[in-house]
């Protein structure tokens, strides 16, 4: 559908970029960029600061989910078996009651991302004709063509093949185009990577913390070959595949340019650090802690995201055995003892202290779902027996923080898993999971080298979900495992805790959510319907 089009220029600062254009009438994602008048592209492009706030404006649209969240500042983690949202927002979604439908929307990329796809676009078919400093815009087009291939990993990861746009549309043109296959936004995405891993830096000075790199670039790499070998999108399971993504996490890993941080409950606060890849950087950002701390503290946050016991029987033992293990020592009157060390790193665990304070997720205590009169607030307590911890910050003292996109952990990670597939359990696949293990702050002991190869896969699924626990990495990889109806379809477990007068915590295992997953549907999202309306030529996912 064709839309009356005005444009104007619109100034505006170095972080939000600026846009050439304005539109009005119907909305949908082919709408073509709109025939600027030269004087405005002169203006524009004229000037290689101005030429550079284009692409900013491309970089703007990079959501982070300690500011953005997935829905109403709840994380994307609520919908999996991490959390539960604490106003039930994230219960609520249509994903949880199994009402999600190409109109009733969740998580919706497919305009924002077409949007930033036309801004990168724009930007790329310009700055040619921009005089001066030649490197500077060589470096600029090599990081527009990574991000439009980055959002495009975005819309194929929720969608699947979708149609690829990479020139301006003219208004005379054809708007109605049909989807690519997922091979050729594969292909179009690994291309675009590799391009722009020729020419962009290793890193970069301070002014420029943020902008991608070399690393960065290959690390998408990495991440898309890694999808493209799962199940969802190689059901033939070719093994070409899998090692095609092993060679590329190897890659990244053998840069020598990152290293595991050693702390890993610090990492997530300590602005690019060495592990981090690519990280979005949240200036003075407060709300995710304000959101996120328990709500009887004496800091009275909201309690936003509270893990489920089904996340947290995920951990192992310190001794590195599973808490099934006849032998791993595990007590269910004693859930949160002597646990893998991360579980205290990413959890606010009961009777622990936090900010300064005991938490006391217990009926009657301050941070509990009814806390007595004048203490806490009963809609902000914890529905689980359990808070966030992990991103947070005590003392406040680092207002500057960062979502981190890419780190070394997870390409060790992706090696692992590829290689596993590939090669079957081989000494490289133990080494990659053993340095996540033997981080300093974390301390298991290595893994017992006798496992099969699908002992091997089960136990990397387990070291993906502890190690990236809410980094938005599990709704995903669940999905390209298709395990949503073993693992996300059905009840979600919290604690009720009760506490003696000696002070003793009982625990009782309570179901506080029932949720659905309908495989297959859910392993793609819907196309919006109202772009399946506009544009005939569009093919809706199965089952929707």
């Amino acid at each position: 559908m064709k839309r009356l089009i005005k444009n104007i220029l619109i100034k505006s600062n170095l972080a939000l970029g600026l846009a050439i254009s304005v539109g009005f009438g119907c909305d949908g994602f082919l709408d073509p960029e709109p025939q600027t008048e030269e004087l405005t592209k002169d203006i524009v492009f004229g000037d290689i600061l101005q030429a550079e706030k284009v692409l900013n404006n491309v970089y703007s649209f990079m959501t982070s989910g300690l500011s953005e969240g997935a829905y109403y500042y709840a994380m994307l983690s609520s919908v999996t078996d991490e959390s539960v949202n604490s106003f039930n927002w994230a219960g609520s979604w249509s994903v949880t009651n199994g009402a999600w439908t190409p109109v009733n929307q969740f998580d919706n990329r497919w305009n924002s991302r077409y949007q930033a796809i036309r801004r990168a676009n724009l930007f790329l078919e310009n700055i040619d004709v921009t005089p001066g400093n030649e490197p500077l815009k060589t470096r600029m087009k090599a990081e527009a063509r990574y991000l439009r291939a980055f959002y495009y990993f975005e819309l194929v990861q929720r969608y699947g093949g979708v149609p690829l746009v990479t020139e301006l549309l003219s208004l005379d043109g054809d708007l109605l185009l049909p989807r690519n296959t997922m091979e050729e936004c594969i292909n179009f995405i690994v291309s675009e990577c590799d391009a722009a891993a020729d020419v962009l830096p290793i890193a970069y000075g301070s002014g420029d913390l943020g902008r991608v790199t070399k690393g960065t670039a290959m690390a998408l790499k990495s991440r898309v070959l890694l999808l493209y070998a799962s199940p969802l999108h190689n059901p033939s399971n070719e093994q070409g595949r899998w090692q095609a993504a092993a060679n590329a996490a190897k890659a990244v890993i053998d840069m020598g340019v990152y290293e595991l941080y050693p702390d890993y409950q610090k990492l997530f606060y300590t602005p690019f650090n060495k592990e981090v890849i690519f990280a979005r950087e949240n200036y003075g950002n407060t709300f995710f802690d304000n959101w996120n701390r328990p709500s009887g503290n004496i800091r009275g946050g909201w309690g936003g995201t509270n893990p489920t016991v089904n996340f947290v029987e995920s951990y192992d033992m310190e001794n590195g055995l599973a808490i099934d293990d006849p032998a791993s020592g595990y007590d269910e009157g004693k859930p949160f003892d002597n646990r893998d060390p991360r579980l205290y790193q990413t959890v606010v665990t009961p009777g622990s202290t936090w900010f300064g304070d005991s938490y006391e997720p217990w009926i009657g205590g301050k941070d509990g779902r009814n806390p007595p009169a004048g203490v806490g607030n009963a809609g902000d307590g914890t529905w689980t027996g359990m808070n966030l911890k992990k991103f947070l910050q005590e003392n406040f003292q680092n207002n500057t923080r960062t979502w981190i996109i890419f780190r070394l952990g997870e390409m060790y990670l992706n090696h692992a898993e590829a290689l596993n597939e590939a090669q079957g359990p081989v000494p490289a696949v133990y080494d990659a999971l053993d340095m996540l293990r033997s981080r300093p702050t974390v301390g298991l002991p290595p893994l017992a080298r006798t496992l099969s190869k699908e002992q091997m896969r089960e136990r990397i699924r387990k070291e993906r979900q502890v190690e990236l626990a809410f980094e938005e990495h599990r709704w995903f990889d669940v999905k390209r495992w298709q395990i949503g109806e073993q693992v996300l379809d059905g009840p979600a477990y919290g604690y009720r805790i009760t506490r003696n007068g000696a002070g003793d915590l009982a625990y009782e295992k309570f179901v506080f959510q029932q949720r659905r997953y309908v495989t297959p549907t859910f392993d793609l999202y819907p196309i919006p319907q109202s772009e399946i309306n506009i544009n005939k030529n569009l093919e809706q996912n199965p089952g929707w």
